[in-house]
């Protein structure tokens, strides 16, 4: 038997104990699972120093302008974010046999190919239909086929959002929000070049949608949609496509199959309960600027070691020996100068490169 995956190898179990009326915890007939095993999120040096108090108490100030001004409601705030979705997905954990170090999954293909997935949703609980970029020209009839009812679908060249697209996007809540210069809507978004166009701020203003955007690399921790929705969103559409390599033998991935595959996930994930608590747990909806406490700052202090080992290097000063010996002493104050240079080049590199250790 090929290995099996665990939720696989857990409901197996679950179903023999009751084919044979076996004994099995009272907690195997609910849905809820009381542990679950995580992987440490990879964050760049950037986002680790950019989540900040000062960055995070300059958007709630921007965000509580904008909120007195208009006085929006949680049905008028807006996460709008997107996120890549390849044919190829990361294998899913599963249950061997002890000892075995290699084990082997079939897969569309060696590196697959990517569309993007946009999510939008409020601060009341609603999912706006998805939008589907895909890397075509043209978008044909099939792609539609299965996905999630009300779906908008863009191309690109890239199959990355850009302004046209993006346009598109806006056209779309406007559609299902019927948003107005007399019923004002708020859209937070991070700071993508294509939100900075003309004809993008033009229909924004003429439509009443007030742009908010994050500070700079702060949105895996202060975006609803990165923080609480998109996660159980990809873990559930591995194993989607696990179960579609399984059930349809030789066949391969396409990009016309991942909204049909991704619209039963969508539902499953995005409910009213995960958006509303998103929500809370950015401190968004209900306002709530101290959310954030001493805890979510232990990244930041691993970039403190060299800021210190800077400031402990003193710049050369000139003495009065250096002085009286004239150009001696202006020579070693350059030298001191080039050797201090060289030593925090060198102290930058060691902690880009992860070899810094004291």
């Amino acid at each position: 038997m090929f290995e099996l995956g665990l939720k696989a190898t857990c409901k197996l179990a679950y179903q023999f104990a009751q084919k044979l009326g076996e004994k099995y915890p009272k907690s195997w007939d609910t849905k809820e699972e009381q542990h679950k095993t995580r992987e440490h999120a990879a964050n760049s040096l950037a986002r680790i120093s950019s989540f900040n108090q000062h960055n995070i108490t300059t958007f709630f100030e921007n965000y509580k302008k904008v909120f007195e001004k208009h006085n929006f409601t949680a049905d008028t705030i807006l996460n709008i974010d997107e996120s890549g979705i390849s044919t190829v997905l990361q294998a899913l954990r599963v249950i061997a046999q002890r000892g075995k170090k290699q084990l082997g999954q079939a897969v569309s293909s060696e590196r697959g190919t990517l569309i993007t997935f946009i999510g939008i949703i409020s601060g009341s609980g609603a999912a706006y239909p998805p939008v589907y970029v895909f890397s075509r020209k043209r978008i044909k009839d099939e792609y539609k086929y299965g996905a999630p009812s009300g779906s908008l679908f863009c191309g690109s060249d890239s199959g990355w959002s850009n302004s046209d697209v993006f346009m598109d996007v806006l056209k779309h809540v406007k559609k299902y929000s019927n948003c107005s210069t007399e019923n004002p809507l708020l859209l937070l978004v991070d700071n993508h070049e294509s939100y900075i166009k003309l004809p993008i701020i033009l229909f924004c203003r003429e439509n009443g949608i007030t742009l908010l955007s994050y500070t700079p690399h702060c949105t895996h921790r202060m975006q609803p949609l990165d923080t609480g929705l998109f996660g159980p969103f990809k873990a559930r559409l591995k194993t989607a496509f696990d179960e579609y390599m399984l059930t349809n033998v030789g066949s391969t991935i396409k990009i016309h199959l991942i909204p049909r595959l991704s619209s039963e996930r969508f539902y499953l994930s995005f409910t009213p309960l995960n958006i509303i608590k998103a929500f809370r747990n950015t401190g968004l909806w209900p306002m709530n600027p101290q959310v954030y406490a001493e805890e979510h700052f232990k990244e930041l202090y691993s970039t403190d070691r060299l800021q210190s080992i800077e400031a402990s290097i003193e710049a050369p000063e000139v003495t009065q020996d250096n002085e009286k010996n004239g150009n001696a002493g202006f020579v070693k104050c350059i030298l001191d100068d080039i050797l201090k240079e060289v030593l925090l080049k060198s102290l930058k590199t060691m902690k880009r490169m992860g070899t810094l250790d004291l």
